[in-house]
C-alpha cells in the first residue's frame, strides 16, 4: 500500500511573501495545523506549523513540556498565557518565509504506508507533507495512515481512491 491513495490533496498553501499575521488569519479561518508554503510554480519550498508559530509566544511553556513526565501530576497549576511582549509581537510582520521550517522531513508519494508510520513515529509528528520531483503533493495524517491500516487489517487495501 503506498500513502498516495490515502493523501490528502486538496490542501491550504500559502505564497512565500505573506506575513505571519496573515498565515495567522490563514490558520483561523481554515482550521488548519500546517501551512505548506510554495511557489508560483508549486515548487516546495517549506512550511509554517501552528506549533511553530506558539512556540515564539510561549517558549517557556514548550520546555517545561519536555520535562512533563515530572510535572503531570500538577498539571492544572500551569497558569494561563501571559499577553505577548512588543519583541513577540514583531513576528507578525515578519514574512513567513523567516519563521517556516524549510529543511522538514517529506516523502514521496510513492512511499509505503507503512514507511510513513515508522518517520512519523519516529519524528513524533502527526502530519507528514508529500513532495516529489520538488512539488508539493499532498500532505498525509497518521489518522490517514491508521484508516489505511485498518483497511488492509480487513482486507480490503485498494477501498480508498484519490
Amino acid at each position: 500500500m503506498i500513502i498516495k491513495k490515502w493523501m490528502k490533496t486538496d490542501l491550504i498553501t500559502a505564497s512565500p511573501d505573506i506575513t505571519v499575521n496573515e498565515a495567522i488569519n490563514i490558520f483561523l479561518e481554515k482550521k488548519v495545523g500546517v501551512l505548506p508554503v510554495t511557489d508560483q510554480d508549486g515548487a516546495f519550498l517549506g512550511a509554517l506549523h501552528l506549533k511553530c508559530i506558539m512556540r515564539r509566544f510561549m517558549p517557556s511553556y514548550f520546555e517545561l513540556i519536555n520535562n512533563i513526565e515530572h510535572l503531570v501530576e500538577s498539571i492544572e497549576d500551569y497558569g494561563e498565557i501571559e499577553s505577548p511582549d512588543a519583541e513577540s509581537k514583531s513576528i507578525l510582520n515578519k514574512k513567513i518565509t523567516d519563521v517556516m521550517d524549510k529543511s522538514l522531513t517529506t516523502v514521496s508519494e510513492n512511499c509505503s504506508v507503512f514507511g510513513a508510520v515508522t518517520v512519523m513515529s519516529h519524528l513524533n509528528i502527526q502530519d507528514l507533507l508529500i513532495v516529489t520531483d520538488g512539488k508539493l503533493k499532498g500532505l498525509v495524517s497518521m489518522v490517514d495512515l491508521g484508516v489505511a491500516f485498518l483497511h488492509w487489517l480487513a482486507g480490503e487495501p485498494d477501498e480508498q481512491e484519490n
